[in-house]
This record gives C-alpha cells, sequence and structure tokens, in this order.
C-alpha cells in the first residue's frame, strides 16, 4: 500500500514539475506562479479539511491530529519556511533551462538526505555515499559541458543544486511534522506557508502586484497544477504511515523520470547527447546511494 501511494505521489510531482515551464515561457514571474498555485493547492485543502473535521472517526487522526500543541505547529510552520527555498530555486533553474536537467539535478536532494543523517544523526559515511558524490559531480560535469568553452557552473545547476539542498534537507525531517499535525494537517500547513511565503518575497522585494483570478483566467493550467500537488503531498505525506524515509527517498526518484518523459511530450524540449549521459549518471548515482543506505 505504502509503495503504490508513494509512486503515485512521484508521477503527480514529475508531471508538476513540467507545468511550472509553461508560465515561465510566457514570462509569469515565478513567484506569481508559485503564490498561485499554492493559493489553489491552500484552497482545495481548506475544503478537505472541512470536510474531514465533520466526521467523528478513530482513522481520521492520521490525516489531521487535532490533538497537535502550539509549539508543534510552529516547528512545522518553520520548517515549510526553510523547505520553501526548494520551490523557489528550482523555479529560479527552470527560467534559465530546460525542466528534465532542472529535475535530474534537482534530485540530488536525496544525496543532502542522507548528508542530513551523517550530521545530524551521526551515522556513519558509507563507501557508496562517497562514490554517489563522485559520480553526481561527474553526472552534473557532462550537463554543463560545452565544446572549446572553460567549464563552469550554469545558473540553471546552480540553482537546481540549491532547490535539491533545501528540498533534500528539508525533507528528510517531515517525518516529525506529518507526525505531529498528521498527514493532511502538515499538507494544509506546507502549502499555507508556501503561499505566504511567494507573496511575502514578492511584495517586499520585487513589488510584484497579484492578481491570481487574472493569472488563473488566462493559465488555467495552474488548476492542474494546484491539483495534482495537493493529490501528491497527501499521498506522500500518507506514505510516511506505511514506509521507512530510506525507502521513501528510494521510491522518490521516480520524479525525474517521469518529469523527462513528460518535458518531451509537453514541452518538447530538446536535451543533448551529453546531458543525456549527466542525467543517466545522477539517475543511477542517487538510486544506488538509496538502494545501499536501505540494504546495508
Amino acid at each position: 500500500m505504502g509503495i503504490l501511494l508513494k509512486l503515485l505521489s512521484t508521477v503527480c510531482f514529475g508531471i508538476e514539475n513540467c507545468l511550472w515551464k509553461l508560465p515561465i515561457n510566457k514570462n509569469i514571474s515565478y513567484l506569481q506562479s508559485i503564490f498561485t498555485r499554492s493559493l489553489i493547492s491552500s484552497s482545495l485543502l481548506l475544503i478537505i479539511v472541512s470536510i474531514c473535521l465533520l466526521f467523528d472517526k478513530r482513522e481520521l487522526n492520521l490525516l489531521i491530529n487535532l490533538n497537535s500543541d502550539i509549539n508543534h505547529i510552529l516547528l512545522s510552520i518553520l520548517l515549510s519556511m526553510y523547505s520553501y527555498f526548494g520551490l523557489h530555486f528550482f523555479n529560479l533553474s527552470l527560467k534559465h533551462g530546460t525542466a528534465g536537467v532542472s529535475a535530474s539535478i534537482a534530485s540530488i536532494k536525496t544525496w543532502f538526505g542522507v548528508l542530513i543523517g551523517i550530521l545530524l544523526f551521526q551515522e556513519s559515511i558509507t563507501f557508496s555515499f562517497l562514490i554517489a558524490f563522485i559520480t553526481i559531480l561527474t553526472g552534473i560535469y557532462f550537463i554543463e559541458f560545452k565544446k572549446n568553452t572553460k567549464f563552469s557552473f550554469s545558473k540553471n545547476s546552480i540553482y537546481a543544486m540549491l532547490a535539491a539542498f533545501f528540498w533534500g534537507t528539508s525533507f528528510a525531517l517531515f517525518k516529525f511534522p506529518i507526525k505531529w499535525t498528521g498527514a493532511l494537517g502538515f499538507a494544509f500547513i506546507l502549502e499555507c506557508t508556501v503561499c505566504l511565503m511567494a507573496f511575502t518575497i514578492g511584495k517586499s522585494f520585487y513589488k510584484l502586484h497579484f492578481n491570481p483570478f487574472l493569472l488563473i483566467r488566462s493559465q488555467p493550467i495552474y488548476l492542474l497544477m494546484g491539483s495534482l500537488v495537493v493529490l501528491a503531498i497527501i499521498l506522500n505525506n500518507y506514505a510516511y504511515s506505511y514506509l521507512p524515509v530510506s525507502t521513501l527517498s528510494l521510491l522518490s526518484n521516480n520524479t525525474q523520470i517521469v518529469t523527462l518523459v513528460f518535458s518531451g511530450l509537453i514541452l518538447k524540449e530538446k536535451i543533448s547527447l551529453n546531458q543525456y549521459a549527466g542525467i543517466f549518471l545522477i539517475i543511477i548515482a542517487i538510486v544506488l546511494l538509496s538502494y545501499f543506505k536501505y540494504f546495508n
């Protein structure tokens, strides 16, 4: 059951990763896109939460923990604020490159999750960890390689690696707020926080004018994105009650494969042979890292 829930969530996340590129291609601010999408997802989650609260069943405690204390709620909000920057930098990466490359580099969040385990939970450094790190760097080199040009990281790769850092280090800790507030409860907290963060940053630093209704009318794709992320987050959070974090990390690697497929189908993106080689190396590294962490 848990594996099925996680796999379905990766499909939803993978498709949504591609759809972020459509507003960017039309020169719509990524902050306005994040705000609009998360406003839709927050509204949908509010409706679902309200419906759930009409029922008085014990099994609903897994979805919404009504007994969570204020300290746990505040910690959940703080973790959500930190995790927001993963989406923030992922959109910046999409602005400067293709969805396939951005999603593949961002998939190294699994490596950062393992690094958190080493630093925070005092897990030992394994040989597979070091091999994965070297393979990932080699993969990024292939993605960035251009003939007769001095090697340097593109904005696409830099922002994707920042996205991986914030997502990887925060996702490793998501099990705690899910336990505190419930799978559905934390999904609602997370999306509301993302919505407020995008609005605050856009207003404070970029003086953006937010008109989500105009954007939704001109870009109904946001409705699909909001629906996909609601389904993805609920399925992902609910899977924590069935599977250990290491297994979830392994299964999450299907996301970039879905993104790669749909970036070709939906966005008609062209990826060079070098970039395909780099993407392949990154996928292999992350899968092997997750495999050895789970089975050793």
